[in-house]
């Protein structure tokens, strides 16, 4: 007996494109490279040169995972009104200009 698959349970087609893409775009970088890259970075270069292309790649892997465990942790609760926690708008502009004030003399300031 067949069965059908949930459509929830499919990736959309662009993201399955993007993740080609993405997987094609690698593996070029890696031919087109041919066993260098032609950057001066001394804090990397005892590594190889996937290392060093994919550390970013599993950087963005982890971000990912991470947004998913945080949709799957929050996916139930209520989605909060922030227009009626905001404050009124004189509030907010004395707010507003008081933080970036603070930012100047901060970068003014150390």
């Amino acid at each position: 007996m067949r069965t059908n698959r949930s459509s929830r349970s499919r990736l959309p087609p662009r993201v399955l494109a993007a993740a080609a893409l993405w997987i094609v775009a690698y593996l070029a970088v890696l031919w087109l490279a041919d066993g260098r890259i032609p950057f001066d970075r001394p804090a990397v270069a005892q590594f190889s040169i996937f290392m060093q292309l994919a550390a970013p790649s599993i950087t963005l892997i982890e971000i990912f995972v991470l947004m998913a465990l945080t949709f799957l942790v929050t996916r139930q609760r209520a989605i909060p009104d922030m227009s009626a926690r905001a404050p009124d708008r004189p509030l907010a502009i004395r707010e507003t200009t008081g933080v970036l004030v603070y930012a100047a003399l901060a970068q003014v300031g150390g």
